[in-house]
C-alpha cells in the first residue's frame, strides 16, 4: 500500500502498514461482526470452476450444486440467490420459469453466458415472482425468443448489469418483452444493453412507474417501443443517459405513453428508409390507445442522423397528444426536425438546437393550438429561415417562433477509425468524419458529443477547459477503444502525483484546466506505456461504461511487473479552489500497475459505484491498491467488486483493496472486498467521518483496518468470510454491531438492568464503563466485564443502577471501552442510548393498630364487664423509592445452549443447540449458517421452532446439503459451524452466536469392511 509516491522506483511500505508494524501486529482481530442472516444461496453453472463467485460471497463455483439454470430455479426458496458461476449454459440448462422471488446473479457480462434454445425465452417471469432481480450476465437468443419475458402480473423487478443479444437471423423478438397480459409495475433497469433484435424493449401489455437509466438499445430494428393493446399503457417513464442508436426504422416508438421524462439519452443514426414497412424517425410519439398523450418532455438530449424526422409527435382520432416538451436538446441533421400532425396540443420547444434539419419545425395540427418555438438555434444567428438557418412550416397549424435565439448547442462531431480527415474538417459531417480524437476535440464547442465509431484508435487525448462527451460504440474490447502511445514520454502530462505538484502522472485520455468532461460506452488501452488511462485534474467530469487496461509499464523479460509507482486506471485530483464532482460508475478497470481508481484532494467529490476492479495479482516487486481515495477528498463508494490485490514481496509492505487515506466524509457501502492482504483502511486524517457497512469481506488476510484516525469511523454490520483477521487496529471506532442497549418499555421494576456484552471474535477486556448525560441518576457495576478477560464467543454482564430517588425522565449514554488483548494502538468503544422514567412506587400500607386492653372487671354485684379498646391507627405511606422504566432482567432471558462438538452420523439434520424460553412465549429464528470444512464454507439452513411456551424447550438443527455431508465423509473430517439464534420476548430481542464443531460419520475399519464384503458374498 502506497502514497504520494514518486514517478519512478521501487516499491516500499504503506504508512497504514508501517503503522501496524510499529505497533507490533503481525495478525489479529477485535470484533468480528457475525455475518448478516439471509435467504441461501443455490450455485448453478459447470463443474470444474474455480474461487468463489464475485458478486455471491459465500459462493463456491468449483463445485455447483446444479448444472442447469432450471434445475437451480427449482431447488431454491423464495428470496433465495442463484448463483450462476463463470461459463456459458446452453440450450435448456440456460433457460429458467420461476414464480418465486428470486436473485439471478451471474459472474458478469464476459464471464456468465446464457445461450438460449429454440423456442422459448431465456429468462421467463410468472405470477409470485415480484421482486425478483436478474444481474450481472449475458444472455444470446439463439432462436428469435426473448431475453426475459412475462406475461402475467409481476412488479418490481429489476434487471442490473445485462447484456443481452440476438444471433438469430433475421432480426425478430425482443430483447425484453412485456407481452399481451403482462404488468410491469415499478421495473428498473440499470446498465442493460440490448442489441441485434427486432426490439430492444417491448411494452406490448402494461407497465407504470418503469425506470430505464445507464442503458443502451442499439443496433435493433427498434429501440424502445410501446404498442397500442386494448386497455393497456405506459405510464410515468423514466429513462436517463441511456442510449438508443443506430436501430434501422426508429429509436424510440409509442403507441401508448403519458407522464414521461427523457434526460441525457441518445438517438443517433436511428431511423432510416430502408428500415422495413416503418416509416422512418429517431423518435416517435404516434398516439393511438384511445387515451391523451400528456405529460411527456425531453431533456437535454441529442436526436440526429435520421432519414426521417427528429422527432415525430403526432395524434390520431380518439387518441389526441396534449403536452410535449422539448427542452435543451439538440435536434440536428436529419431529414426534418420536429413534425407534429394529427389533434396535438400543448408542444413546447424551447432552448433547443434545430438545424440541419431543413425544416425546423412542422405542424400539420390544429391551428388553435400552436406550438411554442421561442428562444431556440436555428442553425444561424439571424433566425428561423433565414439563409444558413432551419425554416419553420405551419401547414395547417400555427408556430410562435418569436423572441430571442438561444445560443448555439451542441453538436455532435464524428470520428472514424478509418477512412477519415482532418484536414479543413470540423467533423460535423457523419459521412465525411475526422480521422482523430484529438482533432475533434479541438473542433468541437462547449457541450459538443465527440462520437467515436467502433476501430481502434491510437493517440492520446486533452481536454482542457471544455465540457465535452467523448462517446464510443460500446465497452468491450471489440467495439471502440482509445490507444495511448507506447512510450512514456510521448503521453500527455495530466494530474499532480503529489501535494507540492512537482510530480506529474500522465494519462492517455486527460481532462484538465477545468474541463467537464463524460467518457462512456469505449475501453482506454495505456498501451503499456507507464501511463495512467484517464485523468481529471482540477476538472469535473463522469466515466460510464468504460473498460481500460494496459495501465502499466511494459513487462520485464521474465514477465514480471515494474516496481515504479505510476499506472492508474483512472485518476482525479482537485485542490486549487474550485470544487469538483466527478462519477465513475458501471466500468470495468484491470491491468494496472499501481491503482484502479485513484482520487484526491479536498475540493473533489467523488461517486464510485457499480465498478470491477481487478488487480493483476500476487507480485513481489510493486503492492497494488484497488481504490484509494486521499487528501480530504469526500467520497461514495458503493456496489463495487475488488479483488485480487496480493503482494508477495518483503513483509512490511501489504496491498489494499479500498483506501481511505486522509480522507474528509466517506460512504463505503455493499462493496464485494476478496483475496486482498488489507481489504478496507482507514488510516489517519482527524477530520475523516467514515461509514463502513453491508459491505462483503472474504478470503482476505485482513478484512478492516482503521488505524491512526481520531476522527468518527462508523463501522455497521458487515459480512465477513474466511478472513485471516476480520477487524484490527480500531483506534476510535463506533462499532454499531454488536450493539449494547437499554430500551424502556412499560411495565417498571425496582433495581437494576442487566446488559451483556459479547466478544465476537477475539479475546477482549473491558477497559472502562461509565453513563455520559444524567450521570448522577446512575451507578455502573462492570466488576464482571472489568476483572478478567471476556473470551471470543462469551458475554459478561454490565449492572445499571438508578441511585437518585428523583422522579422525571432522563437520557444518557452508556460508554463502554474494550481493548483486544493483542498489541494494537486504540480501543473501540461501544455506545448506547439510555432513556426512560424514574417514578416512585407507591408505599406500603400501615400495619393495623393493636387491639385495644379489655376493660377492668367492674366491682362484684356492680358494673357490667370492661369491653375491648379501638383499633390503633394505620401506620403512615412508605417512602417512595426509584425504579427504572427497562427490559426485564437477563436472569429470565432466553437460554441457548449450545454443544461444543457433535458428530453426524445419518440423514441430514444435526442437533447443535437447546433454546430454553424462561418467562413467558419465545418466538426464535436463526441465521443461514456456514460451515467451514477444509478450505471451503458450506451455506446450510438451520431448523429452528418458531415458538417456545414458558419452561418449554427446543431444538436448533443444522440441514446438512449434500456436498456439506459429502466433504464430512471424508476420512477424519470435521468442520466448524457457526450460526446467530435470535430468540424475542415482546419487544425485546437476545442473539447468540453458537459456534459447534461437526465431525463425520466414523469410517470403518478395513475388517470391518472386509467381513461385512464376505457377509454379502455368502
Amino acid at each position: 500500500m502506497h502514497h504520494d509516491p514518486p514517478n519512478d522506483g521501487g516499491s516500499r511500505p504503506s504508512r497504514s502498514t508501517r503503522a501496524l508494524r510499529a505497533a507490533g501486529l503481525t495478525a489479529g482481530l477485535l470484533l468480528a461482526l457475525p455475518a448478516a442472516a439471509g435467504a441461501a444461496t443455490v450455485t448453478v453453472g459447470p463443474l470444474g470452476g474455480s474461487g468463489a463467485h464475485p458478486h455471491v460471497g459465500g459462493a463456491d463455483c468449483a463445485a455447483p450444486a446444479h448444472q442447469s439454470l432450471a434445475a437451480a430455479v427449482a431447488a431454491a426458496n423464495a428470496d433465495d440467490t442463484i448463483a450462476i458461476c463463470e461459463g456459458t449454459l446452453d440450450g435448456a440448462a440456460a433457460q429458467a420459469n420461476t414464480n418465486k422471488k428470486l436473485r439471478i446473479v451471474g459472474a458478469g457480462t464476459d464471464k456468465t453466458l446464457l445461450r438460449g434454445a429454440p423456442g422459448a425465452a431465456t429468462i421467463v417471469l410468472r405470477a409470485g415472482a415480484d421482486g425478483t432481480a436478474v444481474e450481472h450476465l449475458a444472455i444470446e437468443d439463439t432462436g428469435g425468443r426473448p431475453g426475459v419475458y412475462t406475461n402475467e402480473t409481476v412488479p418490481g423487478v429489476s434487471l442490473l448489469d445485462l447484456k443481452i443479444t440476438q444471433s438469430y437471423s433475421p432480426r425478430t423478438s425482443y430483447g425484453v418483452s412485456v407481452h399481451n397480459n403482462g404488468v410491469a409495475a415499478n421495473w428498473v433497469l440499470d446498465g442493460v444493453r440490448a442489441s441485434s433484435f427486432g426490439v430492444g424493449m417491448r411494452v406490448r401489455g402494461d407497465a407504470s412507474d418503469l425506470t430505464i437509466r445507464n442503458s443502451a438499445f442499439d443496433g435493433n430494428n427498434q429501440g424502445l417501443i410501446s404498442v397500442s393493446t386494448g386497455d393497456r399503457h405506459l405510464q410515468g417513464l423514466q429513462v436517463t443517459n441511456s442510449t438508443f442508436n443506430g436501430n434501422s426504422q426508429k429509436g424510440l416508438y409509442f403507441e401508448s405513453l403519458s407522464d414521461a421524462t427523457f434526460d441525457q439519452i441518445q438517438v443517433i443514426n436511428s431511423g432510416h428508409a430502408d428500415g422495413g414497412h416503418h416509416s422512418p424517425s429517431a423518435v416517435s410519439i404516434a398516439n393511438a390507445d384511445g387515451r391523451t398523450a400528456s405529460g411527456i418532455t425531453f431533456r437535454d438530449s441529442h436526436v440526429s442522423g435520421s432519414d426521417g424526422p427528429g422527432i415525430v409527435v403526432k395524434g390520431h382520432a380518439g387518441s389526441p397528444v396534449d403536452g410535449v416538451t422539448i427542452e435543451r436538446t439538440v435536434v440536428r441533421d436529419n431529414a426534418g426536425g420536429v413534425a407534429v400532425s394529427g389533434p396535438a396540443s400543448g408542444v413546447t420547444v424551447a432552448g433547443s438546437t434545430l438545424s440541419g434539419n431543413g425544416v425546423g419545425i412542422g405542424n400539420a395540427s390544429d391551428p388553435a393550438a400552436p406550438v411554442t418555438a421561442t428562444g431556440n438555434w436555428w442553425g444561424c444567428s439571424a433566425g428561423p429561415g433565414e439563409s444558413g438557418c432551419d425554416t419553420v412550416d405551419a401547414g395547417t397549424g400555427a408556430i410562435d417562433a418569436t423572441g430571442p435565439l438561444a445560443a448555439p448547442s451542441a453538436g455532435v462531431r464524428h470520428v472514424a477509425a478509418t477512412g477519415g480527415d482532418d484536414a479543413a474538417n470540423a467533423c460535423l459531417d457523419a459521412d465525411a468524419p475526422c480521422a482523430t480524437v484529438q482533432h475533434a476535440v479541438d473542433a468541437a464547442n462547449d457541450g459538443d458529443l465527440v462520437q467515436l465509431g467502433a476501430g481502434v484508435f491510437e493517440g492520446a487525448v486533452v481536454v482542457s477547459g471544455k465540457a465535452l462527451t467523448i462517446a464510443g460504440a460500446g465497452t468491450g474490447w471489440d467495439q471502440t477503444t482509445i490507444q495511448g502511445p507506447s512510450a512514456f514520454a510521448a503521453q500527455p502530462a495530466c494530474v499532480r502525483a503529489n501535494k507540492a505538484g512537482t510530480t506529474i502522472n500522465k494519462a492517455t485520455l486527460c481532462a484538465k484546466a477545468g474541463a467537464d468532461l463524460t467518457v462512456r460506452d469505449l475501453a482506454v488501452d495505456g498501451n503499456a506505456g507507464g501511463g495512467s488511462g484517464i485523468g481529471f485534474e482540477e476538472s469535473s467530469g463522469a466515466v460510464r461504461r468504460v473498460s481500460t487496461k494496459g495501465t502499466r509499464d511494459a513487462y520485464a523479460g521474465d514477465g514480471s511487473m515494474s516496481g515504479n509507482q505510476r499506472g492508474h486506471g483512472i485518476q482525479a485530483r482537485a485542490d486549487a479552489g474550485s470544487d469538483h464532482a466527478v462519477t465513475i460508475a458501471n466500468s470495468r478497470i484491470e491491468d494496472f500497475q499501481k491503482t484502479g481508481i485513484r482520487a484526491y484532494g479536498e475540493h473533489l467529490t467523488i461517486t464510485i459505484s457499480e465498478n470491477a476492479v481487478t488487480c493483476p495479482g500476487p507480485q513481489p516487486v510493486i503492492a497494488h491498491n484497488g481504490i484509494t481515495l486521499d487528501q480530504g477528498i469526500d467520497a461514495t463508494v458503493t456496489g463495487n467488486t475488488v479483488k485480487d490485490c496480493r503482494y508477495t514481496g518483503p513483509s512490511n509492505t501489504t496491498a489494499g483493496g479500498i483506501l481511505l487515506l486522509e480522507p474528509g466524509t466517506v460512504t463505503a457501502t455493499d462493496n464485494t472486498v476478496s483475496n486482498i492482504d488489507q481489504g478496507l483502511v482507514v488510516y489517519r486524517d482527524p477530520a475523516t467521518t467514515a461509514t463502513i457497512e453491508d459491505n462483503l469481506f472474504e478470503d482476505n488476510r485482513w478484512a478492516l483496518v482503521v488505524l491512526g484516525t481520531t476522527g468518527t469511523v462508523t463501522v455497521g454490520p458487515n459480512t465477513y468470510v474466511d478472513n485471516q483477521s476480520n477487524l484490527t487496529g480500531m483506534a476510535h471506532v463506533r462499532v454499531l454491531t454488536p450493539s449494547v442497549s437499554l430500551t424502556a418499555k412499560a411495565g417498571a421494576y425496582a433495581g437494576r438492568k442487566a446488559v451483556q456484552i459479547r466478544a465476537a471474535g477475539g479475546d477482549v477486556s473491558i477497559r472502562s464503563v461509565r453513563v455520559e448525560g444524567d450521570d448522577d441518576v446512575f451507578d455502573v457495576n462492570a466488576s464482571d466485564c472489568t476483572a478478567s478477560t471476556v473470551d471470543s464467543g462469551d458475554t459478561c454482564t454490565v449492572w445499571v443502577n438508578a441511585n437518585s430517588p428523583t422522579e422525571g425522565d432522563f437520557t444518557g449514554t452508556l460508554k463502554v471501552t474494550t481493548r483486544q488483548n493483542a498489541p494494537v494502538v486504540g480501543g473501540t468503544t461501544l455506545d448506547a442510548t439510555i432513556s426512560g422514567t424514574l417514578q416512585g412506587s407507591d408505599g406500603a400500607d400501615g400495619a393495623n393498630g393493636a387491639d385495644g386492653a379489655d376493660g377492668a372487671d367492674g366491682a362484684d354485684g356492680a358494673g357490667p364487664p370492661g369491653v375491648q379498646g379501638p383499633a390503633g391507627p394505620q401506620g403512615p405511606a412508605g417512602t417512595p423509592s426509584a425504579v427504572l422504566s427497562t427490559s426485564t432482567e437477563t436472569d429470565d432471558d432466553p437460554t441457548v445452549t449450545s454443544s461444543t462438538s457433535v458428530r453426524w452420523t445419518k440423514g441430514t439434520r444435526v442437533s447443535i443447540a437447546t433454546i430454553r424460553c424462561a418467562d413467558a412465549t419465545c418466538r426464535v429464528k436463526a441465521a443461514t449458517a456456514r460451515l467451514k470444512v477444509g478450505k471451503r464454507t458450506y451455506r446450510l439452513k438451520v431448523r429452528v421452532p418458531k415458538r417456545i411456551v414458558k419452561g418449554g424447550k427446543g431444538t436448533a438443527r443444522l440441514v446438512l446439503s449434500g456436498a456439506a455431508r459429502r466433504a464430512l465423509r471424508a476420512a477424519g473430517a470435521r468442520g466448524t459451524v457457526r450460526v446467530k439464534i435470535t430468540t424475542t420476548v415482546g419487544d425485546d430481542e437476545w442473539s447468540r452466536n453458537v459456534r459447534v464443531t461437526v465431525t463425520g460419520p466414523k469410517k470403518a475399519s478395513k475388517s470391518k469392511k472386509a467381513g461385512a464384503k464376505q457377509a454379502r458374498r455368502s
